[in-house]
C-alpha cells in the first residue's frame, strides 16, 4: 500500500500561544503580555509572510477601556519591530489591526516567536481592576495563498501606581545672572504607594539634564 500523507493548509500550520503567567500590571508600564510561536510544516518550500496581525482583548469581565493602553508593539525575540500602534481604538470590540511589512518572514520549516507589548496609560487614565487577554489573530500568505490562525494569551489585572509628590529648592534666590551658578536640591519627596524612590532627574529649559 502507498504511504499516507498529510496535506496541510497554506499558511502556518501552527500558531501557538507560549505559556506565560498572567498577572498584575501597573499603570505607566511597558509589558510583555503574550507571546506566540508561529509554525511552517509543510510539503512545499514556500516561506510563510506574516501581514497583518489583529489583536482584541477578549478579558472575560471588567475588559480596559481602550483608554488604558496607549501603545501595543509586536517584536521578534531579538526585538526586531514587525509592527507597532498607538491607536487602539477597537481592542475591546473588533480587535486593532496592525500591519507587519518588516521582519515578518517565517522560512520554510522553521518557527517565529512573536513577543506582544502593550504599554499602559498613567495612573489618571486607568481604572484598578481592569482585565486585559490578548487574542492575537495571524494572517499570513505562502505562495500567493492567504490563512489565519489565533491564539490566546494569559489574564493581566490593571493596577495603580501613583506618581511620586516632590518638591525642590534652589540657591541662591536672588540677584540672580546669567553667570549665576544655581543649585537645585529635592525636598518633600515621596511615593503615595511606598515605594522607595531610586532617582532624581533633573530636566531643564535649555535641554540639560541632571541626575
Amino acid at each position: 500500500y502507498p504511504k499516507s500523507i498529510v496535506l496541510h493548509p497554506y499558511g502556518l500550520e501552527s500558531v501557538l500561544n507560549v505559556a506565560m503567567t498572567g498577572g498584575t500590571v501597573y499603570s505607566g508600564q511597558r509589558v510583555l503580555v503574550q507571546k506566540v510561536k508561529c509554525e511552517d510544516r509543510d510539503e512545499d518550500s514556500d516561506s510563510v509572510y506574516i501581514n497583518p496581525i489583529v489583536i482584541k482583548n477578549v478579558a472575560s469581565a471588567s475588559r480596559c477601556k481602550d483608554s488604558e493602553v496607549t501603545k501595543i508593539e509586536v517584536r521578534t525575540k531579538s526585538g526586531a519591530i514587525l509592527g507597532e500602534t498607538t491607536n487602539v481604538n477597537g481592542l475591546s470590540t473588533g480587535g486593532v489591526t496592525i500591519s507587519t511589512l518588516q521582519n515578518n518572514v517565517v522560512g520554510d520549516d522553521t518557527s517565529v516567536t512573536l513577543y506582544v507589548y502593550v504599554t499602559f496609560a498613567g495612573p489618571e487614565s486607568v481604572t484598578a481592576g481592569d482585565k486585559l487577554q490578548l487574542e492575537t489573530t495571524i494572517f499570513s500568505e505562502e505562495d500567493g495563498h492567504a490563512g489565519q490562525r489565533s491564539a490566546q494569551g494569559a489574564e493581566w489585572t490593571l493596577a495603580i501606581n501613583h506618581r511620586p509628590i516632590c518638591d525642590f529648592d534652589y540657591t541662591p534666590s536672588k540677584n540672580l545672572t546669567y553667570e549665576t551658578e544655581i543649585t537645585f536640591t529635592a525636598k518633600d519627596v515621596s511615593d503615595p504607594d511606598g515605594d522607595k524612590i531610586k532617582s532624581y532627574v533633573w530636566t531643564f529649559s535649555d535641554g540639560g539634564t541632571g541626575t
